[in-house]
């Protein structure tokens, strides 16, 4: 599938047109069109893919951020947890294992203080 075509599909997918994608981008008539004779501007590219929330590898590639899927993923994730995300894939493997560490250490630790704190509300109400 060509860039046409995966803007097209995208479009139907949110009830619009090509015609109507650009009309909305302020692109002049047929521009995304003549994309499949010459390669979009990234400014454009940009606007397009904002407009869809994907990336702009996945309107290039097909690969990447995928449409609804990965958007509908996104929509439910707090902006702290993608930035920590975000940091994580800046990680190397050392790192990623030194977090990871952490993390299991204290999860156990929290659910060792809640299951003691629960030992002790039973052990109350009776």
């Amino acid at each position: 599938m060509g860039i046409v075509e995966r803007v097209r599909s995208l479009a139907e997918k949110n009830g619009h047109t090509i015609a109507s994608v650009e009309r909305e981008l302020g692109f002049g008539q047929g521009s995304i069109r003549n994309w499949n004779k010459a390669a979009p501007s990234a400014d454009k590219l940009y606007k397009v893919a904002k407009l869809f929330n994907v990336s702009m590898e996945y309107i290039l590639t097909g690969e990447g951020q995928a449409a609804e899927k990965d958007a509908d993923a996104i929509r439910g994730i707090s902006d702290d947890a993608l930035k920590v995300g975000c940091l994580w894939d800046g990680l190397d493997e050392a790192g990623k294992a030194i977090i990871l560490g952490d993390i299991y250490r204290r999860a156990e630790a929290m659910t060792m203080a809640s299951d003691a704190l629960t030992g002790e509300q039973l052990r109350a109400a009776k």
